[in-house]
């Protein structure tokens, strides 16, 4: 096994960082909020800077460590894994908030009228143009069929640096600290927008910590499937997948009271998300 190369990792590193904290911390600056509804322009930014992790890596690659942009495993691979992925993570994305509605972790809501009421307070009167059943099985199409294309775009750019450049480098220090390590670093790259209400917009200083769990349970998942089938594309669209569904129609319909337990970055979401990973490790015995 070769040694940690510390100079690329750390340059990796302190460029994503640095830009990503100077960007969003410059919006929060300047009012940039999520809980409620963010402002439009705010939104547009912070999925911009979803790309700073691949330019990261892009520059690493091409200046400090001097290797083939192949490194970054940018190939799509067998199909079929994409489909799998499509198949189960919208599933398991239903299973999180119907254990979590049980539990009393989140609300049903249908009609959306919690989602309609917050429009209303900030000055947006809409009414539906469908009925709310309708409203609710085109969004579930949506999430589906339209937006999973959307997210994986965006969602790539994290990859490229999470799992197509830093997880291959810190496998050196062994698969389950190389695992872990990559879990909290990911998590920690978001905390400029947990303490401004991401995920966890009630408790933001333990949001950091549940944030940080949170990715690393669904990580295990996309560095096996990276390890397994060398394809950061792959991870792209499981990352897109989750992004879709999590922060989708599940939202409207099934609105959270406790941000901590219940939902995919909550207590009951982590749970299912590491037994998924050890399903996903299982298959590839």
């Amino acid at each position: 096994m070769n040694p940690l190369k510390t100079k690329p990792v750390l340059f990796f590193l302190g460029f994503t960082f640095v830009v990503t904290y100077a960007i969003e911390f410059g919006l929060i600056l300047a009012g940039f909020r999520i809980k409620g509804i963010p402002q439009v322009f705010g939104q547009y930014i912070v999925a911009v800077v979803m790309w700073v992790p691949a330019l990261g890596a892009f520059l690493t690659v091409k200046f400090i460590s001097k290797e083939p942009m192949s490194v970054l495993r940018l190939k799509l691979g067998k199909i079929k894994p994409y489909i799998i992925l499509w198949l189960e993570i919208p599933l398991l994305v239903a299973i999180i908030y119907l254990i979590s509605w049980q539990l009393g972790f989140v609300k049903l809501d249908l009609e959306m009228k919690d989602f309609m009421k917050l429009l209303s307070s900030y000055g947006q009167d809409l009414d539906m143009p469908f009925p709310p059943i309708y409203m609710t099985l085109i969004l579930f199409f949506v999430s589906l069929f339209i937006s999973p294309w959307m997210n994986t775009f965006f969602a790539l750019g994290e990859e490229i640096g999470w799992r197509g450049f830093l997880m291959p480098r810190l496998m050196s220090l062994g698969k389950t600290k190389a695992y872990l390590i990559l879990g909290v670093i990911w998590g920690l790259w978001h905390l400029p927008l947990v303490i401004v209400g991401f995920n966890y917009p009630d408790t933001p200083l333990l949001g950091i910590a549940m944030m940080c769990i949170f990715t690393t349970s669904i990580g295990f998942i996309m560095n096996d499937i990276v390890l397994k089938n060398e394809s950061t594309l792959l991870a792209g669209w499981a990352h897109g997948l989750i992004n879709s569904q999590g922060y989708g129609v599940w939202k409207l319909i099934m609105p959270q009271t406790n941000f901590i337990m219940g939902g995919i970055a909550g207590v009951v979401g982590i749970i299912v998300w590491t037994l998924y990973g050890l399903i996903i490790k299982s298959r590839q015995k």
